[in-house]
């Protein structure tokens, strides 16, 4: 949604080694439009930890041996916000649909994930308008890089909440988050059936 294939022609093209591989600049806009139109459901992404300077450097003879994937989890929702809500792409509540919403329904986990609601788990980001670009080391990908270096995606996380308390802050001076919450504190959540899932959609 905001690298394309030309990124294949930098120096360090191995940073975006990835299944699929990126595609021209004219999918990102065919994208943005597809989530629009609400053709688009949901918006994740996977998460693959391999340092530039080691794992990736094996396909520098030949990139078809250089590991698949790249860092992502962290900076998907300021993308996002920034690049379509505060972009005027999309709405708050589209937002919110396709982050949130819809994972939770597909993932049979509605109504406690995914809405605000009496009985629901109090699961928030709160998002705010700022002017941060993006570098690694403002991130806790534990990864030696980030593909988004340097986007500017004019928002960023300032507080998580999970099941009400907060989780993660951010400084007011550098915007970068702190954890707060402790070790052990998740839970798991059986999802639903996906018949079940079907017949609630």
């Amino acid at each position: 949604m905001v690298l394309d294939s030309s990124c294949y022609d930098r120096p360090d093209a191995l940073k975006f080694i990835m299944t699929p591989p990126l595609r021209e600049k004219k999918n990102n806009a065919l994208l943005w439009e597809g989530i629009e139109r609400g053709e688009v459901d949901t918006i994740g992404t996977d998460h693959c930890a391999f340092n530039y300077m080691e794992q990736k450097q094996l396909g520098a003879g030949d990139y078809r041996k250089c590991p698949g994937g790249a860092p992502g989890v962290e900076t998907r929702m300021p993308i996002l916000f920034g690049k379509g809500v505060i972009g005027g792409r999309i709405t708050p509540n589209r937002f919110a649909e396709i982050t949130a919403t819809t994972p939770a329904k597909l993932f049979g986990m509605y109504p406690q994930k995914g809405v605000i609601a009496v009985g629901s788990d109090a699961d928030l980001v709160l998002m705010a308008r700022r002017d941060i670009t993006i570098v690694n080391g403002l991130l806790h990908e534990n990864v030696d890089y980030t593909p988004y270096e340097g986007i500017r995606p004019m928002a960023w996380p300032t507080m998580t909440i999970s099941r009400g308390e907060i989780i993660a802050r951010a400084d007011p001076e550098s915007g970068l988050m702190s954890l707060t919450g402790g070790a052990g504190r998740g839970r798991f959540m059986k999802r639903g059936r996906f018949d079940e899932i079907l017949s609630k959609a």
